[in-house]
């Protein structure tokens, strides 16, 4: 699993970076946080071989419970926004924690 926090709030920057980050990463988990003035977008991608175990949806569940906010996506893609930046590490160590 790879996670960033990006104090940006270009969603097609964002966006950009979570491909790349997961071309890097071949098999896994991608989670992209970005700072915005209201909600922080989130963007979750799940490689295609994990997707049966680990849906993007879910891990983007996982981390508004934690943030607040919504979204949602394809199994392998989603994407939301959180309304409370300063618990984005929270959220993230969250769902690391119930992987074990």
């Amino acid at each position: 699993m790879v996670s960033a926090i990006i104090e940006m709030d270009d969603r097609q920057v964002l966006s950009d970076i979570t491909d790349k980050l997961k071309s890097k990463v071949g098999t896994g988990v991608v989670i992209v946080i970005g700072k915005a003035e209201g909600t922080h977008p989130i963007l979750v991608s799940v490689s295609p071989t994990l997707t049966s175990k680990i849906k993007a949806g879910d891990v983007l569940k996982s981390l508004t419970a934690v943030m607040g906010g919504k979204g949602g996506g394809r199994p392998d893609f989603a994407q939301g926004a959180g309304n409370d930046f300063s618990k984005a590490k929270e959220a993230i160590v969250s769902f690391v924690s119930s992987l074990k």
